[in-house]
């Protein structure tokens, strides 16, 4: 269970999965650098050819060219011209062109008739990353960076004196040059640099993505690859060594302790395929995973699958949509808003393009059957006013509404997230490497009307035992009246003040959800 590798050779079953994809900002720095270039351009092809007739017979005559060539008086001048104000050409007393030492010299070297030579001066902004001073290419981000978990600086970040940055520049500059010039980089070479000077502290999203793969004898084995995003579909691969730094930023994150099992976790949502998976470590995810690529870990009906990985992971949120569309279909009412209980693991949606791209395009479903735009809110545990400002920084600009529960039942690896009467997805977040933060969440999506009615009890006991709701925002200003369901939630509204207090007990005993099946729809 605790195998790591970070390459792509298996040993395995061959077959890796995509479970996750966890995005993260790496500390990096800004630096504008005074370069110069020299890039090497060939020649014309008739000054090229001039310059081969004159090795050839040493020396020759105006005459000779301009009847070679075919030239007028004219073109004849032009083309002299520019063989000698680059240097190839001399004339000698006798009027004779004949090859000058530059143009010797390089025939003699076997490098044949040389090239041009330009040199140009140029202001280069760069960006290296403070973890390793790796050179990174500059992309554009967009919007999707905000509030991912950030990866700290090291304590040397403010200390990297300019001489490292020149340096390490003029080992790395053909990376800048294959971002900047395209077709050109391989001509061009780095003469020097005359100055650099800092410019600002910046942030770069990455990409670690996790596979995994069972290997007999060993259990689980876990695959990271680090990339950057370039557009929606190019991936850049990252170094090894910056690799490594990001892997042991993630060792070094804590988990929070099972307060509720994954037995728990089965047994509350009545989910009897994985409870047969339930060992002394809590989940045999080698067995549940081989299983499932034999396809042993069914449910016995279209209506409720296994799912691994985040909702948001492309395939799962395909599934998604596919299911909330059929079942918006077969019901009569307005499609209601839908709600995700967050997971406290550490990592719970650290995900940038991904998971913008599953918001959108779920508030999308939800409302397609609606008169009026649903929402997705996402609900918050808080135990602590001051985890308020630490959610609100890491979700406020990638999840479209946020709701605080203050004081429920603490939050740990149980995710879920539910349309009432339509479907519900249960996961557990269960962590395949205990030397790494990265969790794979494990579970069902469903949309059979028992299953979701379990599903809806347990998301409901972890609400129900707080004192009180707020939203923390929301992107179409929306009140509590128009996000939280009160009878779903157990919550009485308040007016006027934004927030929400719990009813008394016997409320909440008396206002459990009731799903209808198919016949009664």
């Amino acid at each position: 269970m605790d195998n790591y590798s970070g390459d792509f050779q298996s040993n395995g079953s061959g077959l890796k999965r995509h479970v996750n994809t966890v995005s993260l900002l790496l500390p990096a720095k800004q630096f504008s650098l005074n370069c110069s270039w020299t890039t090497e351009r060939p020649l014309p092809a008739i000054e090229e050819f001039s310059c081969k007739l004159i090795l050839i017979f040493d020396s020759v005559t105006p005459f000779e060219i301009r009847e070679f060539f075919g030239l007028s008086e004219f073109e004849f001048n032009g083309l002299l011209d520019s063989l000698l104000k680059k240097r190839l050409v001399e004339i000698d007393p006798e009027g004779l062109i004949k090859a000058s030492s530059v143009l010797r010299l390089k025939s003699n070297g076997g490098q044949g008739v040389p090239t041009l030579t330009t040199y140009s001066i140029r202001e280069e902004n760069v960006i290296f990353d403070m973890l390793t001073l790796s050179l990174i290419p500059r992309r554009n981000y967009q919007g999707v960076k905000y509030g991912l978990p950030e990866i700290p600086p090291p304590s040397k970040f403010g200390s990297v004196n300019i001489e490292s940055i020149v340096e390490e520049f003029g080992r790395q500059y053909r990376a800048h040059l294959d971002s900047t010039r395209g077709g050109r980089a391989d001509n061009t070479r780095l003469y020097k640099v005359s100055h650099c000077r800092p410019v600002r502290t910046v942030q770069v999203p990455i990409d670690m993505e996790i596979y995994l793969d069972v290997v007999p004898g060993e259990g689980v084995r876990v695959y990271r690859d680090v990339v950057e995003r370039v557009g929606d579909i190019r991936k850049h691969a990252l170094s090894n060594e910056l690799e490594a730094q990001v892997a042991d930023y993630l060792a070094s994150l804590s988990i929070p302790e099972n307060s509720f099992s994954f037995n728990d976790f089965c047994e509350a949502i009545g989910d009897e395929v994985l409870l047969n998976y339930v060992d002394s470590k809590g989940f045999d995810f080698a067995s549940w995973l081989s299983d499932r690529d034999k396809r042993k870990t069914g449910y016995g009906s279209s209506s409720t699958r296994g799912i691994l990985g985040p909702v948001y992971l492309p395939t799962n949120a395909r599934t998604i949509y596919r299911s909330l569309g059929e079942a918006a279909s077969e019901h009569a009412e307005d499609v209601p808003n839908a709600y995700w209980y967050s997971a406290s693991v550490p990592l719970w949606g650290a995900s940038g393009t991904d998971l913008e791209n599953f918001v959108r395009s779920f508030e999308n479903e939800l409302s397609s059957s609606a008169d009026r735009k649903q929402n997705l809110v996402t609900l918050f545990n808080i135990q602590d006013s001051s985890e308020i400002k630490t959610v609100k920084k890491a979700f406020n600009a990638r999840l479209p509404h946020g709701v605080s529960i203050r004081d429920g039942s603490p939050q740990d690896r149980v995710e879920i997230l539910i349309v009432p009467g339509l479907l519900a997805v249960a996961q557990y977040h269960v962590q395949p490497n205990s030397n790494s933060s990265v969790t794979v969440p494990v579970g069902q999506i469903t949309t059979d009307p028992e299953r979701m009615e379990k599903i809806g009890r347990l998301f409901q006991s972890r609400i129900r035992a707080s004192s009180g709701s707020e939203v923390l925002w929301s992107n179409n200003s929306s009140h509590n009246e128009s996000l939280l369901d009160e009878e779903l939630l157990g919550l009485e509204l308040k007016s006027g003040k934004g927030i929400n207090t719990a009813p008394s007990k016997v409320n909440k005993k008396e206002s459990v959800i009731k799903y209808k099946t198919s016949r009664e729809r």
